[in-house]
């Protein structure tokens, strides 16, 4: 005999709701007042806020999400909607819900730590004046990456039953919460700027509210649309929608998916590495103590790209990574994506439009890090080369190094026979995390060509410093190649068997992206 589960009520549902959005809301006040204190202790506690922050939300999600969703954002739950996982009465009452709980959060603040403390300073808005643009631009770029990567592990039917949707989502707030977050704040979430708003008790300086919402909001109708075109089979059927969404639907189609979430995770990637950046050296030249959690933010961003879109295109979003997947898969017709990049004697044409789009990527996350500091008054993309007191030459050594490991962690985690399938995205963060650190303070840690040249042409360092990028790019990519050499005639020569090219007796080459399967476990 077989018992059904009880489903929850609809007052569960939105007590679960109000419950996490108050919780996330709560800390994200406490951790406001915390860094705003003076004190020593409070100024390095401050360094932890976005961590905080993202803690929380993970095992809120993990915690109340079969319940309600998780949701705890109206943005959210706009994405939800338009995504047709929730219907219009039950996303109106879980905004209200969302809204009242953040704004009681705010209250609840002032009532712990007092007014004068939680007032001073905590305004919904930009970090400086200068942000009048950028900070907007910032709110809209991660509030749009949190609702995608919401839709892409938790929503789409390609994706359920995963455990990782958790981790995934909260790790976007380390992402965007150090680099973007000095910029803008970091709101996100609807719910948290108003109840910021209501913890500074600051109605009379409310002008940034219903932008930020604003940006929210479109963040939240544009994350729909990126999905369609990265995961075709997510549209809805064409004969329940108008004819303005037939028109979407058409422009969405002009896109391949593989290529398309390529760029968007070389995008973000880029934007990560160099809001980090600006934002350590700026503080530095402040005299503070820099950004110490860049790499980890830059890593976080990492991982929540590879979960997202990892099972799309392989999630490769490096011209190292792509040249290492090429010699992994040589001669063996197999690859990753739905294109199957790898092989380029069976596939061409995938590999270049992967490099291509990785750096129109780049380039586009340079071009956005520059119009979001724009009107700052400071050139924000700093050129690549060794940092203080190294030589080019330690320099090169260190990206070459780096950038094999990197990408010989990737190769060995996603392009085996049994890869990972819970844990390739934490492994794949934590090792940039790890090297980022390591060798971040002898070569600036790039590790990613395309970041490279678009970095570099910004700067225009080929016309000032032509050497240094020509040495940078010739680092990583050999360090791709040399992970690929690694795997195929040192450590993995047993995934080279005796069967059909590269493909051990068995085996047999999968549709999916994500390696083989044993012909012997499968009836």
């Amino acid at each position: 005999m077989h018992f059904r589960h009880p489903l929850p009520s609809e007052f569960s549902r939105l007590a679960a709701e109000f419950l996490g959005t108050y919780l996330l809301v709560f800390t994200v006040c406490l951790n406001n007042t915390t860094k705003g204190l003076g004190t020593p202790q409070a100024q390095a506690l401050g360094i932890f806020g976005p961590t905080a922050v993202a803690c929380v939300l993970v095992v809120l999600i993990y915690s109340l999400g079969k319940i309600s969703g998780g949701h705890f954002n109206p943005a959210v739950t706009v994405a939800c909607f338009l995504q047709k996982a929730i219907d219009q009465k039950e996303g109106l009452m879980y905004i209200v819900v969302q809204c009242a709980a953040g704004a009681l959060a705010g209250f609840s603040t002032i009532l712990l730590d007092g007014s004068e403390n939680t007032g001073d300073g905590n305004i919904v808005g930009p970090r400086t004046t200068n942000f009048a643009v950028g900070a907007p631009l910032v709110e809209f770029l991660y509030t749009f990456l949190l609702c995608f990567v919401v839709l892409n592990v938790a929503v789409a039917p390609a994706t359920k039953g995963n455990n990782h949707y958790g981790l995934a989502i909260g790790l976007v707030i380390i992402a965007g919460g150090y680099g973007g977050g000095y910029v803008s704040g970091g709101a996100f979430n609807p719910a948290v700027a108003l109840g910021v708003n209501c913890m500074g008790l600051h109605w009379w300086n409310s002008l940034y509210l219903p932008i930020y919402c604003a940006c929210h909001l479109a963040a939240a109708i544009a994350a729909p649309v990126a999905l369609h075109i990265v995961r075709p089979e997510t549209k809805q059927p064409q004969e329940e929608n108008n004819a303005f969404t037939k028109i979407i639907f058409k422009i969405e189609g002009m896109f391949d998916p593989d290529d398309t979430a390529e760029f968007i995770g070389a995008t973000f990637f880029a934007l990560a590495v160099q809001l980090n950046a600006i934002a350590n050296t700026v503080e530095i030249a402040d005299g503070g103590a820099g950004n110490p959690a860049g790499t980890l933010s830059v890593g976080a961003t990492l991982i929540c790209l590879s979960f997202a879109m990892g099972d799309i295109s392989g999630g490769l979003f490096n011209p190292a990574v792509t040249l290492a997947y090429l010699g992994r898969f040589h001669g063996t017709g197999c690859g990753v994506g739905k294109e199957k990049i790898g092989d380029m004697l069976c596939s061409p044409k995938e590999g270049p439009k992967y490099l291509i789009c990785q750096v129109l990527g780049a380039c586009a996350g340079s071009g956005l890090t520059i119009l979001i500091w724009l009107a700052s008054g400071v050139f924000p993309i700093s050129p690549v080369g060794p940092q203080s007191n190294y030589t080019i030459g330690q320099a090169f050594f260190a990206e070459t190094f780096a950038t094999f490991l990197f990408c010989y962690v990737v190769i060995c985690v996603s392009t085996t026979f049994t890869p990972l399938k819970e844990y390739k995205g934490l492994a794949i963060g934590f090792c940039y995390i790890a090297l980022g650190y390591a060798f971040g303070p002898l070569s600036g840690g790039v590790l990613n060509p395309a970041i490279t040249l678009a970095t570099s042409i910004v700067s225009l360092t080929p016309f000032t410093r032509p050497m240094v990028p020509l040495l940078y790019l010739g680092a990583e990519m050999l360090g791709g190649a040399l992970a690929a050499v690694v795997f195929r005639f040192v450590t993995h020569v047993h995934e080279y068997g005796s069967g059909e090219a590269g493909t051990p007796e068995g085996y047999e080459k999968l549709t999916a992206p994500d390696g083989y399967k044993n012909l012997a476990t499968t009836a």
